[in-house]
C-alpha cells in the first residue's frame, strides 16, 4: 500500500491548471486532491485530513477569499495557498493572515512552489 507523507488540495475550477501543479507536484510524497469550485473543497475538507490548500482567487459561485475564510474558520492552522495571476486583487482584502499565507503568481515555477510548500509542510 502506497502511503503519502501530505495531501494537497487544488482548487481550481480550470483544469489544465490543475494538471500543470499537479505535474509539478508528482516528484513529491504527497496525495493530490482537486476541487472545481467552493462546494467540492468544502466537501474534500470534511472527507481528508488535508495539510496544504493551493487556491485559486476566481472560482465559481464564490472566489476564492470567501472559501479560504470559510476553511480558516474551521481549520485556522492548515495553510492556504493562493496560486493566481490575479495576486493585485487579493492586495485589497485587509487581515491576509487570517485567511491566507502566501500568493504565488501564475505562471508558477516549480522550484518556486517547492520552496515555498516546504514553508509549511514537511515533504
Amino acid at each position: 500500500m502506497e502511503t503519502h507523507a501530505i495531501t494537497i488540495l487544488i482548487v481550481d475550477d480550470i483544469k489544465l491548471n490543475y494538471v500543470i501543479l499537479k505535474g509539478m507536484l508528482r516528484s513529491l510524497n504527497s496525495k493530490i486532491l482537486w476541487a472545481r469550485d467552493h462546494k467540492e473543497a468544502l466537501q474534500l475538507c470534511e472527507q481528508y485530513n488535508i495539510d496544504l490548500v493551493l487556491m485559486d482567487f476566481q472560482l465559481p459561485g464564490m472566489n476564492g477569499l470567501e472559501l479560504s475564510k470559510k476553511i480558516k474558520n474551521k481549520n485556522k492552522s492548515l495553510p492556504i495557498i493562493f496560486q493566481t495571476a490575479n495576486a493585485h486583487a487579493l492586495e485589497t482584502f485587509g487581515n491576509k493572515e487570517q485567511y491566507y499565507e502566501q500568493v504565488l503568481e501564475k505562471p508558477i515555477q516549480k522550484e518556486n512552489l517547492v520552496n515555498t510548500l516546504k514553508q509549511y509542510v514537511t515533504l
